[in-house]
């Protein structure tokens, strides 16, 4: 079984040429913001731990515990693509950031 005759095959050529033609060129879709927003909150803490009544510090403190609390947030506001002649391109991008800390 032939798939292309003797005299058709200048047609092939002709298709693959056109098929090739129709995908040169390359639409860039770039994102938005590259980065995403963030929320986090962390606790800690550690149990009370008496002291015993060695010396007068210890006897004045008695007991201590350790808490930490911590709130942390990034947002993006604004990003600007800058592509160059040279088809290397940048980004600028302005992020909100926040940082909120208890001990």
């Amino acid at each position: 079984m032939k798939i292309v005759q003797k005299d058709n095959w200048w047609i092939l050529i002709f298709i693959c040429i056109w098929f090739y033609g129709q995908n040169d060129s390359v639409k860039i879709h770039l994102p938005k913001h590259y980065f995403n927003t963030i929320l986090l909150f962390d606790y800690y803490q550690k149990p009370k731990v008496e002291l015993p009544s060695v010396d007068f510090v210890h006897q004045k403190l008695k007991s201590y515990r350790i808490q930490q609390a911590t709130f942390a947030l990034g947002i993006p506001v604004w990003t600007k693509d800058v592509i160059k002649s040279d088809s290397s391109w940048t980004n600028f991008n302005l992020v909100i950031n926040g940082l909120f800390f208890i001990l």
